[in-house]
């Protein structure tokens, strides 16, 4: 089981693990055996309907709660605060017995019992049940999100039993729009529970409504009536890694004779016969469920216990070491290289994130002296086997085997050993951290155990001097079924709800909650741009931000805030003469942008901005972030004279006058009856006509014309004259 060896081995364990070891350091390797009973891990197991009994049974972590609507609001004006009352009475003592809770909400038992005084026994269509189940929801999230006893949250609500299908939550019949109680509850629970996993009762109905993370639980778990339906639905889930994100759970059904062939009449038959438990364990291990009920109520005794150990140890997940190894000796103040290998032979994952930890124990007193969070390592990732060769429809069955085996998860690390540890030799190990103790919460499954520090020690290094042996062959170890005494968070805690709220203008963080009595909630007011946080009202009071607050009752708090009166800043407008600026002269928010433009009188153009702009761009914008003055500037425009003439025999258009620059004049000479136009002189040239002239400068145009004349030939015959000639 345990060998040591010596720095020659170095370039093995280098090559193993992907780690250099010091050199000249020894390092002692572990291969422990694997304990061979069930283990009582967290979240996982056998699971009882009832609460408040918590060591009546055997393995009991988790523990469903129906909860009838009726007993935690039949008001409409009850709040959160009654629910955590009604939990904190009926879950007392589930910490100390290191029992979580999975709690169902129920409307109906088997005909409507547990409706509300305020809405109508039976009535799933209308809007007012509607909001009444999204506020409900929406208070079990504020009330459990952040319940460490709460292990994850059966939605339940709708059908017989909660079990959502009197009605069928993907049916579309919820008013005003038709929508479908998935849909509905689905947004809902998401919202109100960003810290717990959500079982629902039939995956698929809600995965049609896009959501895609929810696990289920199964209340006819493996019923062969069911393989063609919920079961095969499961395992089309499972195919696209579901039970790796949340868990498979729910209960047998003993009311049929159907399942009494395969499974037994009774947990006591199933738990009893081989026949029957092993097609249990292998549903199980083929749906990767980490939990049943009714099959909890089973009867401890001779002819029960062999049956009930083999099925949990199936349930969930089970940690096998299969190699530690670590330096045989450091010194204080030094490091010390530790490897290991751990692998998940069970069902299931761990859906929470524990750490692990290296551990330091004391031989003579069995208390742990040092421990070390070993970072990078998250056991969700911890994953079992996968595709279960088992049919349960076929007379083969198959090879009861998963066919994808699971793998084993390296941790590496190097740790620091405290340089004010007392030389020595110790017990080194790892070992699984509940998160709210910060103690061990999770067992390896090996032998090894000390139930003073529910530790279990793996091989036995120096610190600062040679252990005498590495081995710990003939240590007594303890039980880790019957001498465990894990618990978490506070034992016999009381909860209080702090309801957050924010007025117009602000935010308050953190949201509405529920907290054990004596904890200190920090909360922070953050405001909204133009606005500022004026101050806490409620069960505080005083303008310190962030602040605190205890929780020993009770609480709401708002935090106020009020506006920001804006900066405002003159803007003074003016124009030359010549011309006009809008907007006039007036009073802007800072930050504003104003649009300002320049329009020019007849005969003049603007000439450009001065003052707080300048350029010529028209329009242009100003941004208001002082008192600013601006004026537009006009220039008058030249104006140049044309002065036209024409020669005898004709008249020019039009006649002499005065163009402002740059006018283009049209300028027409018209012949008198016997001339003819015979062309432009003066700032003209040529004989187009009409034609033009552009007045960049005083300028003069002259038409020319000339008569008309033709020749008479005159002749005589003989014998006489013509005159004339």
């Amino acid at each position: 089981m345990y060998t040591t060896k010596s720095v020659l081995c170095w370039f093995l364990c280098s090559a193993l693990f992907g780690l250099s070891l010091l050199k000249g350091q020894t390092v002692t390797t572990v291969t422990p055996i694997e304990y061979p009973n069930a283990l009582t891990n967290p979240l996982m197991g056998f699971r009882p309907d009832s609460v408040g009994n918590w060591n009546a049974k055997p393995y009991t972590t988790i523990a469903r709660h129906y909860i009838s609507w009726n007993e935690i609001n039949n008001s409409s004006t009850d709040g959160v605060q009654k629910i955590i009352d009604f939990c904190n009475a009926k879950w007392a003592g589930c910490e100390a017995a290191n029992v979580k809770i999975i709690p169902r909400v129920i409307l109906d038992w088997n005909g409507g019992e547990y409706w509300p005084s305020y809405l109508t026994k039976g009535d799933y269509k209308s809007q007012k049940t509607r909001d009444a189940v999204v506020k409900m929801i929406a208070m079990l999230g504020q009330a459990w999100d952040n319940d460490p006893r709460v292990a994850w949250v059966q939605t339940g609500i709708v059908g017989k039993w909660g079990e959502q299908e009197t009605p069928n939550v993907n049916t579309p019949m919820v008013a005003p729009d038709n929508a479908t109680w998935a849909s509905i509850m689905g947004e809902a629970f998401e919202a109100a529970f960003p810290n717990k996993m959500q079982l629902v009762r039939n995956q698929t109905d809600w995965t049609n409504e896009g959501f895609t993370e929810m696990g289920v639980y199964w209340d006819s778990f493996g019923r062969k009536g069911q393989y063609e339906g919920a079961w095969k639905d499961i395992l089309k889930h499972n195919e696209l890694g579901r039970y790796l994100v949340a868990p498979v759970e729910g209960e047998i059904v003993y009311n049929s004779s159907v399942v009494a062939a395969y499974m037994g009449s009774s947990p006591n038959a199933t738990l009893s016969n081989p026949t029957y438990y092993n097609y249990l364990i292998d549903a199980i291990k083929q749906t990767h469920c980490s939990g049943l009920g009714w099959i909890s109520i089973y009867t401890p005794g001779p002819t029960t216990n062999a049956g009930a150990n083999l099925v949990q140890k199936a349930f969930g997940y089970r940690f096998k070491i299969s190699e530690f190894s670590c330096s045989a000796r450091t010194e204080p103040g030094s490091t010390l290289t530790l490897n290991a290998k751990v692998k998940n032979i069970g069902s299931a994952v761990m859906f929470e994130n524990y750490p692990v930890a290296f551990v330091l124990v004391n031989e003579l007193t069995r208390q742990i002296v040092y421990q070390s969070v070993i970072s990078g390592t998250d056991i969700r990732t911890w994953k079992p086997g996968s595709n279960y060769d088992w049919d349960p429809m076929s007379n083969t069955n198959g090879s009861r085997v998963y066919l994808n085996p699971p793998t084993d998860n390296l941790i590496s690390a190097s740790i620091s050993i405290p340089s004010n540890i007392a030389p020595g030799q110790y017990l080194a190990g790892i070992t699984i951290l509940e998160p709210s103790t910060n103690k061990p919460g999770i067992f390896f499954a090996v032998p090894n155990f000390f139930k003073q520090s529910q530790t279990q020690p793996l091989c036995r290094i120096g610190i600062g001097a040679d252990a005498t042996s590495h081995s710990l062959a003939g240590v007594p170890f303890d039980d880790l079924v019957n001498d465990d005494a894990r618990y978490y968070t506070s034992t016999g805690g009381t909860n209080f709800a702090l309801s957050t709220s924010a007025t117009a203008g602000g935010t308050i963080a953190p949201g509405s909650g529920s907290y054990s009595s004596g904890t200190v909630v920090t909360v922070t007011a953050t405001a909204n741009s133009g606005f500022v946080f004026s101050g806490w009202s409620g069960a505080l009071s005083g303008t310190t931000n962030p602040t605190t607050i205890t929780m020993n009752a009770a609480k709401s708090v708002t935090a106020n805030f009020t506006a920001i009166p804006p900066t405002t800043f003159a803007l003074t407008t003016s124009a030359s003469a010549g011309g006009t600026i809008s907007p006039g002269s007036g009073t802007y928010n800072s930050g504003t942008v104003v649009t300002v433009t320049a329009t020019p009188n007849a005969g003049f153009t603007f000439s450009g901005w001065s003052g707080a702009l300048s350029g010529t761009t028209n329009p242009t914008t100003i941004t208001m972030n002082a008192a600013k003055s601006v004026t537009a500037n006009f220039t008058a425009i030249p104006t140049y004279t044309l002065s036209t003439n024409a020669t005898a025999g004709g008249t020019i258009a039009p006649g002499s006058g005065s163009y402002i620059s740059g006018a283009v004049v049209t300028v027409t000479a018209t012949a008198n009856s016997g001339f003819v136009f015979s062309g432009w002189s003066g700032d003209l040239s040529g004989s187009t006509n009409p034609t033009t002239i552009t007045m960049n400068a005083a300028k003069s145009v002259t038409a020319n014309f000339t008569a008309i004349t033709y020749t008479l030939t005159t002749t005589a015959s003989a014998g006489g004259t013509i005159a004339p000639g």
